[in-house]
């Protein structure tokens, strides 16, 4: 994937919610690009036969709620079926609002409804709303001036299957939302006006990363309660996930996340790694059972992960270019591994980290596969991202100018693939929060 940001508004990035809002992976299906070098391999295409197809309506709905400061945040995406809706219900106190931002691939038409408005909607029959928005890109804030019962209702009154990205936030003010800004690949493509579900698995990915100009600073205020008034770094994550089949035929999930850190005034830079165990909606690292530079850590007081960065400060001339590394393999006694690298000429990788899960193992890869709560069995939502956010901690920053461009590129095997896309209307949004993606 290749994309350019080149924003020049008051925008704010923020922190806290694990979910993206990105453009979709586009599939190509024909063609070839001039060959090119990327760390030593050469980068080519994906053909079609390369991926496992999947019927994209059997992945369901899916719905991912998170926390964002104080404030109840709803977070996720879904398959809407022509005719289809999906419904948010809320106990809203008076004098808050609810905050709602969807992105869509085809025009959708969000309502905000009491019960029995909800109760006639629902049964087929004729309805009233209090209020509505209509579009692809949807940013509305609802007042409510009386507290009780309310429904936000997602409704594609199309002919064709909608995919939606959506975020619904209660909170004292209206405000933007919370998304990090960036690509991503979630094994969903638009082909020729049609979705299309796919998966694939693969040892390496690599971001690359190149800053043109950067002016951000934190505010007084971040919706997560998290910030450092004044401070002017920003980050880019490579944020993949790692399945691990046991010798006892167990699969584990890890989210791996290798993250650039920018110093917007004083043109530094310095990287850092986070693993997460997402086996298990409750899952956390045993400290015990993982070896690197790094050690184990907690979130809020509770989540534990493994946590190592490179604090040492280096000089940036701009334009800046850096390549995100993150590659897995087996180890000689059947432990799975996580390298964690850069590149500052595209040839040669510093690795800095190489993080060891001491579980016997028989298979591990990076993996890509489009949600699907149907499944009987916990999967965790298994995308790819390369995303702009806050700094650290769940803290805000405005971006009063960012210009940066991202490439996305995936090995499958030792063939290297590189995916192109550009544009995506989020990115100069007014008001807008992005997060710094971590998991919640």
């Amino acid at each position: 994937m290749h994309v350019n940001f080149s924003i020049d508004y008051n925008v704010k990035l923020a922190i806290g919610i694990a979910l993206a809002m990105m453009v979709i992976a586009p599939l190509i299906i024909a063609g070839s690009a001039a060959a090119q070098s990327i760390l030593g391999y050469e980068v080519t295409e994906p053909q079609p036969n390369m991926f496992s197809y999947i019927n994209p309506i059997t992945t369901g709905l899916t719905k991912y709620p998170a926390q964002s400061g104080v404030n109840d945040t709803t977070a996720g995406m879904v398959i809407l079926l022509p005719s289809y809706y999906l419904p948010f219900q809320y106990n809203v106190s008076t004098g808050q609002y609810i905050n709602i931002y969807v992105w869509s691939n085809q025009s959708v038409t969000v309502y905000l409804m009491n019960n029995g408005e909800y109760l006639s909607f629902s049964s087929g029959e004729s309805y009233n709303y209090i209020g509505e928005a209509g579009g692809n890109v949807i940013e509305k804030a609802f007042y409510i001036s009386n507290g009780g019962t309310y429904y936000i209702v997602i409704d594609n009154n199309n002919q064709g299957t909608a995919f939606v990205l959506y975020e619904i936030t209660e909170s004292p003010s209206p405000e933007g939302p919370v998304f990090p800004v960036g690509i991503a690949d979630y094994g969903l493509a638009m082909l020729q006006g049609n979705l299309v579900a796919y998966e694939y698995s693969t040892n390496m990915f690599v971001g690359e990363v190149t800053i043109y100009n950067a002016s951000t600073v934190e505010p007084n205020y971040c919706p997560s309660l998290e910030n450092e008034p004044g401070n002017d770094w920003f980050s880019v994550q490579l944020n993949v996930v790692m399945l691990v089949q046991t010798v006892n035929g167990v699969n584990q999930y890890y989210w791996l996340q290798n993250v650039l850190e920018f110093n917007s005034q004083g043109d530094q830079f310095q990287v850092l790694d986070n693993v997460w165990n997402d086996s298990g909606s409750t899952s956390v690292i045993n400290s015990a059972l993982i070896s690197g530079n790094g050690g184990v850590t907690s979130s809020d007081g509770s989540v534990l992960y493994y946590d190592w960065g490179v604090e040492q400060p280096e000089s940036a001339t701009l334009p800046f270019t850096i390549y995100l590394v993150i590659k897995t393999g087996l180890s000689s006694n059947g432990y799975p591994w996580a390298a964690f690298g850069y590149s500052l000429n595209g040839q040669s990788t510093t690795w800095y980290d190489n993080v060891t899960i001491k579980i016997p193992s028989s298979y591990v890869d990076i993996v890509v596969t489009p949600p699907n709560p149907l499944s009987s069995k916990y999967v965790p939502f298994n995308d790819a991202e390369l995303v702009i956010a806050g700094p650290w901690s769940s803290e805000c920053t405005v971006a009063n100018t960012l210009g940066v461009e991202l490439v996305f590129t995936l090995s499958m095997v030792v063939i290297w693939f590189q995916y192109r896309t550009c544009g995506i209307s989020a990115c100069t949004r007014l008001n807008q929060y992005l997060t710094h993606h971590q998991y919640p």
